[in-house]
């Protein structure tokens, strides 16, 4: 009918702890129909198909010989099977949304956006920081000179080993990346967010014995405007220890700060010693505090409606991965 817009169709790719985030904040919008579920554990797959009233597929291929039209596939895989699935599902025809990062190798990520431009298909990486309140009112602050000019960043993220994962496929360096990429990365991309591409890179990786599956990270990045940038991430604090996440951010005539120790997640803009200005990031964007998935995927599917520009595009993507890669490359391994 006239004035109505369309309902998308869209097909899950995985069925682990992402996939099932992303189910839930797919249920919320009524802009969206998921026609199925795809993954080789039938039990798990039948269970979020359940929820979503879909079918349950082990392939692609099934999936689109029992489906006629996906508009989009989400694939929520280790990061090692980005490639595989991505360019397959805009081979097929549907846009696609992968979770952060892009892939594990340049190669993987440079043969998925070029599927994206021989297909005429749509790709978003699901780097969600970027949709959290207090990280974008940071990016907005920074644009508008509220700081004056950048000098430096500090950030840190810091949790205990994530033993959630299917298979333990996050402990296995060959499969996620190691703790740069997979933890780090969220930083990174906010860091070059902010400051561009930067220009030299030096890390420092400790471990625990052979454990470098799990482990401690510091990055040093410096970008042409002379800013620094260093990011603290870490797998191995205690057993139980809640995620921990911080930044300040350094100008010639202040700095903003925040962690998730503020009440209720305030982020600081602080002048001469003073702070001036306080955001609540609940105020800021209700839903992307209470949960920053569903903004996320929300402004995907409204991005593929409404034909505009992702937040997240692969070139950015690919960017915080060639940052990590150089990262590796310049890395001074430790172990204790």
């Amino acid at each position: 009918m006239e004035g109505m817009e369309r309902l998308l169709t869209g097909c899950i790719v995985g069925a682990g702890f992402m996939g099932s985030t992303h189910l839930d904040c797919y249920l919320k919008n009524p802009k969206v129909r998921i026609a199925g579920i795809v993954d080789s554990n039938f039990e798990k797959a039948s269970k979020l198909a359940e929820k979503a009233g879909c079918g349950v597929f082990d392939s692609l291929d099934e999936m689109a010989k029992a489906c006629s039209s996906v508009d989009f596939v989400d694939v929520c895989l280790p990061s090692i099977l980005h490639r595989q699935y991505a360019v397959q599902a805009m081979e097929q025809g549907s846009h696609v949304i992968v979770e952060k990062p892009i892939a594990t190798t340049l190669d993987d990520a440079d043969a998925m956006i070029e599927a994206s431009h021989r297909c005429d298909r749509r790709l978003m990486v699901a780097h969600v920081c970027r949709f959290m309140p207090q990280f974008a009112k940071a990016k907005e602050l920074v644009g508008n000179g509220a700081i004056g000019r950048p000098i430096s960043m500090e950030i840190h993220r810091l949790s205990d080993a994530p033993m959630w994962s299917w298979n333990n496929w996050l402990q296995n360096n060959s499969q996620s990346g190691g703790t740069l990429l997979d933890l780090s990365v969220h930083d990174l991309d906010f860091s070059n967010w902010l400051f561009g591409s930067p220009v030299s890179f030096k890390s420092y990786i400790s471990g625990i014995g052979e454990k470098l599956g799990s482990s401690s990270t510091c990055a040093v990045l410096t970008y042409d405007s002379g800013v620094v940038s260093t990011v603290f991430s870490s797998h191995l604090m205690p057993k139980g220890y809640p995620l921990f996440s911080s930044f300040i951010i350094s100008g010639t005539s202040g700095c903003i700060e925040w962690n998730t120790g503020n009440t209720p997640g305030a982020l600081r803009l602080v002048h001469d010693g003073e702070v001036c200005v306080s955001f609540d990031a609940k105020e800021l964007d209700p839903v992307a505090y209470n949960n920053a998935y569903q903004r996320e995927l929300d402004d995907f599917i409204d991005c593929l409606i409404n034909g505009k520009p992702f937040k997240v595009n692969a070139v950015d993507a690919r960017l915080a991965l060639e940052t990590v890669s150089n990262l590796y490359g310049n890395a001074t391994y430790l172990q204790v």
